[in-house]
């Protein structure tokens, strides 16, 4: 698929886990959470908006925790960002989101 996957999860320990595994696959992965940097979110976000993502190095998985949707900056770092999938890790937990 060109362009990004959006996964939402509430559980930092597995989207560790899955962004250490997808990059050993040599699937290009990041997340953004709680424990990553502002400089680094950022920089992560720059490198989305300006990502052909048919290119072999483009991030292809974006992690987020649940609580990004409600920053009205991440939606506007990500409102020109061709997104091709979103998926809800542990959808069961959204009515607790």
């Amino acid at each position: 698929m060109p362009g990004l996957t959006i996964v939402i999860s509430p559980l930092i320990s597995l989207m560790k886990d899955q962004l250490d595994k997808l990059n050993e696959l040599k699937i290009r992965t990041e997340i953004i959470n709680s424990t990553i940097s502002g400089n680094e979110q950022k920089q992560i976000l720059d490198e989305l908006n300006f990502t052909d993502f048919t290119e072999k190095n483009a991030i292809k998985f974006l992690y987020i925790a649940p609580e990004r949707l409600n920053s009205r900056e991440f939606l506007d770092a990500i409102s020109n960002i061709k997104i091709s999938l979103v998926a809800i890790d542990e959808a069961h937990c959204i009515s607790q989101w």
